[in-house]
């Protein structure tokens, strides 16, 4: 056989076994990755004993598992354990791919027709003055970048940053001619928690916001002092309020959208400052999530924690008003909105 094909043969050898090599290594990787999430799941879940958690590891090893691609595997893997779990609050993202639990839900309408202002800054985070009386914040759903989580020094200076800057704003509503606030969460999907409580320390009372229960029934303590919000004894976000609302009263405006940390600063509220929540049932992601960076490209986020009001009352789902408004929502007009108009009825008693 001639030198040159004998050269060529053995090159495209090479290749094929350097390719092959990479794909076993990739599927090792991959399979390494799943059995991470797997075990992070299965000690720390809120909902880990909703799954027979011995089948789902035969799952994850069976021959058909290994003959798939690897990348697809780890992701139709991952989402049937979120799955399983009932964990709707629960993501993975890997690369640019995020993938959530396939769930059967029956999506209020409201939904998709308030959508669109979430979307939109310039209603989902602006301050206004109703009737010369009332101060209106809409706060945004604020989250930190996924390019800070992997640092916590870093991640801790962007949330004091972005908390102060939705505080500044807040604090442009201390007008002590004022006769009330109305925080509007509507729009509020969630984000990042301690961005939302920072920026509120002007008007949360020293104490308790709420309680975290994990699985085995172990609590955790979430405390506003001063101008720090603490979680038992971790510092989670500190700012430089210079404002106060000494005496005023306060009404937060909740929807089908209000989400995540929206429902969490909506409790929060209801909780220590006893703020009248007004609106509609909540989305129903009031968990609170952990955010596990297993690579730079590979970040779970799942249910570790239900949470309780100072009162003891848990709430593993939604938040529900106080006082019920259905519908009437008018982002475009403000003094026309049902839920506004029925706020300033609440805040003139």
């Amino acid at each position: 056989m001639h030198k040159r094909s004998l050269c060529l043969i053995k090159s495209l050898f090479v290749i094929l076994l350097f390719n092959f090599f990479c794909q076993v290594l990739m599927a090792q990787q991959r399979h390494t990755l799943l059995k991470s999430i797997f075990q992070e799941l299965k000690n720390n879940s809120i909902h880990k004993n909703k799954i027979n958690w011995s089948n789902m590891d035969q799952y994850l090893n069976t021959d058909s598992g290994k003959k798939r691609d690897p990348t697809d595997f780890l992701l139709s893997a991952v989402q049937k354990i979120l799955t399983e779990l009932g964990d709707k609050h629960a993501s993975f993202q890997y690369n640019d791919t995020v993938i959530r639990g396939k769930f059967t839900e029956n999506k209020r309408a409201i939904d998709f027709n308030i959508y669109q202002y979430a979307l939109e800054e310039s209603y989902a985070f602006r301050t206004a003055v109703i009737d010369d009386q009332y101060g209106y914040i809409a706060m945004p759903s604020a989250r930190v970048e996924n390019e800070f989580l992997s640092d916590k020094s870093k991640m801790t200076q962007r949330i004091n940053q972005m908390a102060q800057q939705l505080q500044d704003s807040l604090c442009s509503l201390s007008n002590p001619g004022f006769r009330g606030l109305i925080i509007d969460l509507r729009l509020n999907m969630g984000g990042t928690l301690w961005i939302h409580l920072g920026a509120l320390t002007p008007l949360l009372k020293d104490g308790t916001l709420f309680t975290m229960q994990y699985a085995d029934g172990f609590n955790i303590k979430f405390i506003r002092l001063g101008n720090t919000i603490y979680q038992d004894r971790d510092t989670m976000v500190t700012t430089h309020a210079h404002c106060g609302f000494d005496n005023k009263k306060v009404v937060v405006l909740v929807g089908p959208l209000t989400g995540s940390a929206g429902e969490q600063t909506a409790l929060a509220l209801k909780s220590n400052f006893h703020a009248l929540i007004i609106g509609e049932e909540t989305a129903g992601y009031l968990s609170m999530n952990e955010t596990k960076v297993f690579e730079e490209n590979a970040i779970l986020s799942y249910s570790k924690g239900i949470l309780k009001d100072n009162q003891g009352k848990s709430y593993p789902h939604s938040l529900h008003p106080g006082l019920l408004v259905i519908g009437g929502d008018n982002f475009k007009n403000l003094v026309n909105d049902a839920k506004i108009k029925a706020a300033i009825t609440q805040l003139k008693k």
